[in-house]
């Protein structure tokens, strides 16, 4: 990317007047701001009735999520209990675990699970 700028940069040096570069630079700034706006595949027809509403895509929900930090990933459990009203506001009850206990060690010496299903709440 530094040596797109370095290349813009010497040609409106080079061949633009002070106008013009700044005519040019708004053009590129509003390009680059839009461009993540735009999608070819976008399906304007309004028609969002085989849509999955989202609360619908966890109800029940049990799995694992992951990132990279420091260059270690990072995993988490997440439950969403088929007992939560996600059309509301749903509380989350986080389980920590460290010592020597995995993520697995934790979920099964806490007993979250139990304690989301039994007061609707999701459990991470």
């Amino acid at each position: 990317m530094s040596i797109a700028i370095f290349f813009l940069h010497v040609l409106t040096r080079i061949f633009m007047s002070r106008v013009e570069k700044v005519a040019f630079l708004t053009l590129i700034l509003i390009s680059a701001t839009l461009s993540g706006c735009l999608s070819s595949d976008n399906d304007s027809s309004g028609d969002d009735s085989d849509e999955i509403p989202p609360e619908e895509e966890f109800e029940g929900a049990d799995y694992v999520e992951c990132m990279i930090h420091e260059e270690l990933e990072r995993c988490w459990n997440v439950l969403v209990p088929s007992t939560v009203n996600l059309s509301n506001e749903v509380p989350m009850i986080i389980d920590l675990h460290g010592n020597t206990l995995t993520m697995e060690n934790q979920r099964a010496l806490s007993e979250f699970d139990d304690i989301a299903e039994e007061n609707g709440v999701i459990a991470v």
